[in-house]
């Protein structure tokens, strides 16, 4: 596991030589990966860095990325995509409505619920009602609804 201090210091130094996007894609994909590791304290690291760069480059990486990790990572990957505007990460959101985790599916439709877009509506209805969800990733999914959650979904 690459610790992220090295990672921040890195991205600090590619941004001030005036890298690309292109140029710091290794640092994104790295920082993304620090989201799915098992050190708590890394993950926070990279989810800061990721959230204060907003680079668009790293949606991709999350498309690419969220459905293999666990639910922290997801988590946390979740709260990255939701900083980027809605037409901006609407290619990811629309990829994890089909995907194999609940979690993923509910975020998703959520998103483009949000972004009025009906078409994830099925998917976070059935994510809702998914058998085996653990009781405290459940409890996620009902707090991402929000205040004024869409009437299907209640």
């Amino acid at each position: 596991m690459t610790p992220v201090r090295p990672l921040a210091a890195a991205f600090a130094l590619l941004l001030a030589w005036g890298a690309t996007s292109a140029q710091a894609a290794p640092v994104w994909d790295a920082l993304v990966a620090e989201l799915g590791s098992g050190d708590g304290r890394a993950r926070v690291a990279a989810y800061r860095t990721l959230v204060r760069e907003r680079d668009l480059a790293v949606v991709s990486v999350l498309r690419r990325e969220l459905p293999g990790f666990d639910f922290w990572g997801q988590y946390y990957g979740v709260l990255v995509l939701d900083r980027y505007a809605p037409l901006d990460a609407r290619r990811a959101w629309r990829d994890f409505l089909a995907s194999d985790s609940p979690w993923l599916r509910l975020c998703a439709g959520t998103a483009l619920l949000r972004a009025g877009d009906d078409t994830g509506l099925d998917a976070a209805v059935g994510a809702l009602t998914a058998p085996g969800v653990p009781p405290p990733v459940r409890t996620r999914m009902v707090l991402r609804l929000g205040r004024r959650p869409h009437p299907r979904l209640l």
